[in-house]
């Protein structure tokens, strides 16, 4: 059997005992709020916390279109950007 994905109810899940028996499961329960629905979580929360904070530590950064990248990176590898 190749992985799959069933998701339903307990009860719902239980019709495909016989297909399931004898296979390696991972049963993950879901929360539900009181009307049975699941938790509505705002997509990629966590993602999009990070993605904020990227862009506040880049307010103040000076912008380049990466065509001098190289340069840049020469220039720091040798201390110019360090004043040595």
């Amino acid at each position: 059997m190749e992985s799959s994905t069933i998701e339903g109810t307990w009860e719902e899940i239980q019709r495909y005992g016989s297909r399931l028996a004898g296979h390696r499961l991972r049963v993950t329960v879901l929360d539900q709020d009181s009307s049975g629905n699941k938790k509505s979580l705002e997509p990629n929360r966590k993602m999009s916390e990070v993605m904020r904070k990227i862009k506040v530590g880049q307010e103040d950064m000076r912008f380049t279109n990466g065509s001098k990248t190289q340069d840049i990176l020469r220039e720091a590898r040798d201390g110019g950007m360090f004043g040595e």
